[in-house]
């Protein structure tokens, strides 16, 4: 009976330096027995490096949304969105070069592209939200990019929901409504085409060339934010007339604006400071110095804007429209002299 506990209790103990951090060698009493010769903390595999932080398990640039161009926002349709070129042919928006032409409105018209807000071909993101309508037709941009609604304006597709209409070139009818919403889309590519309209047709949606700029949080009028005094402004005016500096440069061009650059995010550099300084001057908290910044600053830039738009107005009038124009003006000062004959004999 002692012999049988003795032999137990080795057992036992053969077991308990298993389980634990027990020397590598039996004790000299067992010289016949070794439980764990080949296990040396040198020789165990290592599964750790599947945990720690390297660059084989973080995440990938396109396997997460991207950082926002110009600090938190995109500017752009994917590349596969579709175009109309001068002539009738569509193609991908990743294939169109500055200088093509591309249908505009749903009349039919078509003009050129001056340049790319956004351009950017190898970047992956599901930034992008696809508005799917009644009619089958669908279109896929970045939520802060706008689109002509039937009911609301041109407003921020994150601002369309179920039930809007959407203006299309469709045959049947100029608008289709909004059945269907989709987020987070994966697409790859961004690109945000300008036109001397500020219009473009995608996908067979009417869209604008532009972002609503500022943040609106006035769900009742989506297509206008409020300045001083409680004055609104068109989304779509205020980016127009911003980017009528770079249109008016670009028609001044003998040969028009064929080359642009591009920051490190794909925006033009034509719009990068200064709509990251618009979005910023306007998304801080509404203190008073702020206040006054804003109102100050929305001044200055209608009055600037106003100017240049004027300006360019003048200097985009046809031969035809200058000789009626001044046709009109001769006829007025003609009138006017008869009447003072007239009255003064």
């Amino acid at each position: 009976m002692d012999e049988w506990v003795e032999n137990s209790t080795y057992i036992a103990n053969i077991e308990w330096w298993h389980l634990t951090d027990a020397p590598s060698e039996v004790p000299s009493d067992s010289p016949t027995t070794s439980l764990k010769p080949s296990l040396s903390p040198s020789d165990v595999p290592s599964y750790a490096p599947t945990v720690t932080a390297s660059p084989t398990v973080t995440a990938s640039p396109t396997a997460e949304p991207i950082p926002l161009a110009g600090g938190g926002f995109a500017v752009c349709f994917p590349g596969t969105a579709r175009v109309t070129l001068e002539g009738g042919k569509s193609t991908e928006l990743e294939n169109v070069q500055l200088g093509d032409k591309i249908m505009t409105n749903n009349g039919g018209e078509y003009e050129t592209v001056y340049s790319f807000g956004h351009y950017d071909t190898d970047i992956v993101s599901d930034v992008f939200m696809t508005l799917k309508t009644a009619n089958g037709e669908s279109v896929t941009l970045s939520p802060n990019h706008m689109v002509m609604t039937d009911n609301k304006g041109t407003i921020a597709a994150s601002k369309v929901i179920t039930g809007d209409s959407l203006v299309t070139t469709s045959a049947e009818t100029e608008s289709a409504v909004v059945t269907q919403i989709i987020k987070n889309v994966k697409k790859r590519g961004m690109y945000a085409p300008f036109t001397e309209s500020g219009y473009l047709i995608v996908d067979g949606i009417v869209a604008s060339n532009y972002i609503a700029i500022i943040d609106n949080n006035d769900n009742s009028s989506p297509a206008h934010f409020k300045v001083f005094g409680g004055v609104s402004i068109s989304h779509q005016w205020i980016a127009h007339a911003f980017n009528t500096p770079h249109r008016f440069y670009c028609k001044l061009c003998n040969n028009g604006c064929t080359t642009e650059t591009y920051t490190e995010e794909g925006l033009s550099t034509w719009i990068a400071w200064p709509v990251s300084a618009v979005r910023g001057m306007y998304n801080n908290d509404n203190d008073e110095t702020t206040t006054i910044i804003q109102t100050f600053g929305t001044i200055l830039f209608v009055i600037v804007a106003s100017i240049f738009n004027a300006v360019e107005v003048i200097t985009t009038m046809t031969t035809t429209m200058m000789i009626a124009a001044l046709g009109t003006l001769m006829m007025y000062g003609h009138y006017y002299n008869s009447s003072e004959k007239k009255m003064y004999g």
